[in-house]
C-alpha cells in the first residue's frame, strides 16, 4: 500500500530583540500541521533511506529562547 505524499504543513515566526550589540535574543515557535504522509510513515530522513515509522494524528509544536553573546 502507498502512503500520502503529503508530509503536512509548517508555520512558524520569531521575534529578534538586541539588547546591545553583543547581547541578543531570539524567541522561536512553529506548529506542524501533520498529515498523512507523517501519520502512516513516510521514507523523510536520510535522504529517503528510512522510514519514520509513522506518527499519531497530533500536531506539534515547537517553543525555544535563544540568547546570543559575542566576545
Amino acid at each position: 500500500q502507498e502512503n500520502s505524499d503529503d508530509l503536512g504543513w509548517e508555520l512558524a515566526t520569531w521575534v529578534r530583540y538586541e539588547y546591545t550589540k553583543d547581547l541578543w535574543f531570539l524567541l522561536y515557535y512553529s506548529r506542524l500541521f501533520a498529515d498523512d504522509g507523517l501519520t502512516d510513515g513516510a521514507f523523510t530522513q536520510f535522504n529517503g533511506l528510512f522510514s519514520t515509522g509513522g506518527t499519531d494524528d497530533s500536531d506539534a509544536d515547537y517553543l525555544f529562547l535563544m540568547a546570543v553573546l559575542k566576545f
